[in-house]
């Protein structure tokens, strides 16, 4: 089954809500109405209205968590373990205990199938922040003998205890065993970015069973990162068994240069990897930078282009948005000095949904500064929007069109943007469920459902409790559910919720 992936916006920490009485109402409405919906949206209604409701009555929280655990025994297997995983997540910042009790009922905790952490992965990162390093080692052990390892977990744990505690060697060794059981990247990774931290005999122990899986392993098809472009925009696609060969080869030829040489040598793919450029690896010193809750104005590759597409030409196309954008980012630059020519610019641009994105952004910058110029880059924004044949493109420019709109107090032309967007979220969101190639991701990642909430959202902060009148029209029950939670999200003034979108095919 071949996946792509695709950033839209990054993960926010949640921060304390604010209880508010129509937010109340919204949730309680999408209560009512959750089990008129489809399957999946239910058990993630239940488990987004469990995240939101505990300022409100926190025993109800978490028995929409319990609701929305006890849902997915109806799923497929593949299914109810990314839905389970998605679902203590979110209730390890409701109630750590309870969420750490329900990876008991979990067959694959550590499994990453959609987004970037997996369960077992937050419940350890908050017993982290709280030092209770026993704990998370004792939580680690709770992942059935048969089931992936949480290695990412382990390295986690590893990085947060003091250099010369006797518990990292215990935690590595345990990975090594449960490596050995069970080979997965994620142990070569974890050793490729910890092994100078550990006792030799360790390193070399924890080499040797890499060596003896991965030199036997076969190379998997269609598995490819594509997170990375060159200088001339095109997305380098990287075989990640390559990528690991060269975590495997840089550990080797630090604890026995002389194998590494000898094995170089003689086998053309360990040579071929040992030139690969890595990224440095993370250690407890060098740890990432925390997700920020700025407002990302960038512009992203149109879901046309990545919907539905060949896999063979996937780097091309997304090379030629990214020339393309480089060309935008030039034409806005210059829109303080000359802006009649930064619109002529933007107007040769080859994807009329850069070229709306482009012109919306212009708006909102310029709006706040001049109500007349503001104003006609609104109107050109419009415009532009309904050159876009795909609904899943025209979202994004709508909703900075409105937000531009509302600067300058033009209300009317904020609500006709709002009233589009809100109807073409839809529409976007009933072809990605009916397509001829129907997106098989979890729909909490799917991109139409991202812009639902984006566009709900956006709503409540422009108009406040009157935002729900937009929701009259919406007769798909998905939609009307997780547009109410979200826009219940915004009244509380929690932070906006989007993360990674995700197609499987």
């Amino acid at each position: 089954m071949r996946r792509i992936t695709g950033l839209l916006l990054s993960s926010l920490c949640c921060f304390a809500a604010e209880p508010n009485e129509k937010a109340h109402k919204l949730l309680d409405e999408a209560a009512a109405t959750a089990g008129s919906t489809t399957l999946e949206v239910h058990i993630l209604a239940l488990m987004h209205l469990g995240k939101l409701y505990q300022v409100y009555d926190k025993p109800k929280a978490v028995d929409y968590f319990r609701q929305a655990f006890a849902a997915t025994s109806s799923s497929g297997e593949d299914m109810k373990n990314i839905l389970q995983g998605e679902i203590v997540k979110n209730l390890a910042d409701v109630s750590l205990p309870e969420a750490a009790e329900q990876l008991r009922g979990m067959a694959e905790p550590a499994t990453t199938l959609e987004g970037n952490t997996s369960a077992i992965d937050r419940v350890t990162q908050l017993l982290i922040a709280k030092s209770e390093f026993d704990k998370a080692t004792e939580v680690m052990g709770l992942v059935p003998a048969a089931a992936a390892y949480p290695f990412r977990a382990a390295g986690s744990v590893f990085d947060a205890l003091p250099n010369n505690d006797p518990r990292r060697v215990l935690i590595f060794t345990r990975a090594t065993a449960a490596y050995q059981r069970r080979p997965e990247r994620e142990f070569t990774e974890m050793l490729h970015a910890r092994w100078r931290k550990l006792p030799r005999e360790v390193a070399e122990a924890a080499l040797n069973a890499v060596a003896n899986a991965i030199l036997v392993k076969k190379d998997q098809n269609f598995s490819f990162n594509g997170d990375e472009a060159d200088d001339n925009g095109k997305m380098i696609l990287k075989n990640l068994r390559t990528v690991e060969l060269a975590w495997m080869y840089q550990v080797m030829n630090g604890v026995d240069p002389k194998r590494a040489q000898e094995l170089a040598a003689t086998n053309q793919e360990i040579k071929t990897a040992s030139v690969e450029k890595l990224k440095e690896p993370k250690t407890e010193e060098k740890k990432a930078e925390p997700s920020k809750d700025d407002e990302d104005d960038g512009m992203y590759p149109p879901l046309s282009i990545l919907r539905g597409i060949d896999i063979d030409n996937l780097s091309d196309r997304i090379g030629q948005w990214a020339l393309a954008e480089k060309k935008a980012t030039a034409a806005l630059e210059l829109a303080e000095k000359d802006l009649p020519q930064s619109l002529s610019r933007i107007g040769d641009l080859p994807y009329p949904a850069m070229k709306a994105q482009a012109i919306c952004g212009l708006a909102k910058k310029f709006a706040p500064k001049d109500q007349a110029t503001g104003k006609s880059l609104i109107d050109k924004c419009l415009d532009a929007v309904s050159d876009v044949k795909d609904p899943a493109d025209t979202g994004t420019p709508l909703l900075s069109a409105a937000q531009a709109a509302m600067t300058i107090k033009l209300r009317d032309r904020a609500w006709e943007a709002m009233q589009k967007a809100v109807v073409i979220s839809g529409e976007a969101y009933v072809a990605e469920a009916n397509a001829e190639k129907v997106n098989k991701a979890l729909r909490e990642y799917w991109p139409s459902l991202q812009m639902c909430r984006l566009t709900a959202y956006t709503g409540a902060k422009l108009f406040a409790e009157e935002a729900d009148t937009l929701l009259r029209d919406v007769r798909d029950p998905d939609m009307s559910v997780i547009m109410r939670i979200e826009m219940a999200r915004a009244l509380m003034k929690e932070p906006q919720y989007a993360h990674s979108m995700s197609f499987r095919f």
